[in-house]
């Protein structure tokens, strides 16, 4: 077992049991002797073989350990965690690494490394170490181009928000010791206080008028999941979706669409919330990559342009984690606004669990 300290955390790592070919590296990511996540990086044999990126590593393996030891180092650096999650990364020919690009802002970047940034020191004050900003894994976590990075980096220390040794060393800023200045510090204070309401993940249990699927444990609806998908069509679960909430109008897909749904009769908090879905059904296969939500991701970036104030993403089967990521930041940006942001994602499990809870499945 490998061991790595990275800002005030603990990475242990090791190797897997290998499935359908792949490769897995597995990583417990603990913080003062307690477990705070997990992380489990599977690695397809044909897609390693495709990454020029890495020339030097000889196998699927050792750039499970690479691109997994990397995405943590993001997730930390972002603060985009969840305490007690296991992550699940498949890597394959599905796999977008770019799936951000066109959904991620150079303001949300700006923002986003400033934070990095602020965590990174306040991180250095309780290690006592000269701690440096993983760029590879910040722009791997946000589906983004190193070089953009380093080109919002560069501009954030022309505006005197950020400080390093760049010009003494003439190297990528994402590979130097950066540090936010008291000025940085301002703008990002200013910032967050211009954003007003944070944006909210939530799980189907949390919402009013799916309050019946409390009673459902997934172990109850396997049945429903062969392999891991729930092949009822994208058509039935919106027409039993309607049906639960009480919506009484028909909404016919149309090429344009920003939703599948939207309706003003779910009750969140007690409350009747405008809500707005978007629904992908066992087509698309038994997991749902960034790549399957259009044009790195245009169709989810279309559904936070809703006037609503809850955006539900459901899908029949497995969610991978760069999905949650991606409506993560959308959803941040949104909130930034100034627009209440409330994110709700299904997934197949969650789906089955809610058509039986109300007699559709």
């Amino acid at each position: 077992m490998e061991q790595e300290h990275f800002h005030g955390y603990e990475i242990l790592s090791e190797p897997g049991h290998h499935g359908n070919g792949d490769e897995v590296h597995w990583f417990n990511v603990d913080r003062q002797g307690s477990e705070v996540y997990r992380l489990e990086m599977r690695i397809a044999r044909l897609y390693a073989r495709r990454q020029s990126e890495f020339p030097s590593t000889e196998s699927a393996s050792e750039l499970a350990a690479l691109l997994g030891r990397r995405w943590i180092h993001g997730l930390i650096q972002l603060g985009q965690f969840e305490r007690g999650k296991t992550y699940h990364l498949q890597r394959g020919t599905e796999w977008d690494p770019l799936f951000g690009e066109d959904s991620v802002t150079d303001d949300d970047l700006r923002l986003e490394l400033l934070k990095a940034l602020q965590r990174m020191e306040r991180a250095q004050a309780g290690t006592g170490a000269i701690l440096t900003l993983d760029g590879a894994g910040i722009a791997d976590v946000l589906g983004l181009k190193l070089a953009r990075l380093e080109g919002v980096l560069g501009e954030l220390e022309l505006e005197g928000l950020v400080s390093s040794e760049s010009a003494e060393f003439n190297e990528p800023l994402s590979q130097l010791s950066v540090s936010i200045t008291g000025a940085g510090l301002r703008s990002l204070r200013q910032a967050e206080q211009a954003a007003g309401q944070p944006a909210t993940l939530v799980t189907v249990d949390d919402v009013d008028s799916f309050a019946a699927v409390r009673g459902v444990r997934v172990e109850e609806v396997a049945d429903l999941l062969p392999g891991g998908l729930l092949r009822i069509p994208e058509a039935e679960v919106k027409a039993a979706i309607e049906a639960i909430v009480g919506e009484p109008f028909e909404h016919r897909d149309w090429g344009g669409e920003r939703s599948d749904v939207f309706t003003t009769r779910i009750q969140y908090q007690g409350t009747r919330v405008a809500s707005a879905m978007l629904l992908k059904g066992p087509a698309v296969g038994s997991v749902l990559y960034p790549a399957n939500l259009g044009k790195r991701g245009d169709q989810s970036l279309r559904l936070f342009g809703e006037p609503a104030d809850l955006l539900i993403v459901q899908f029949n089967g497995k969610i991978e984690s760069s999905v949650y990521q991606l409506l993560r930041i959308q959803a941040e940006h949104r909130a930034a606004q100034g627009r209440r942001t409330v994110v709700c994602v299904i997934d197949g499990g969650d789906t089955a669990r809610l058509l039986r809870a109300y007699g559709h499945a």
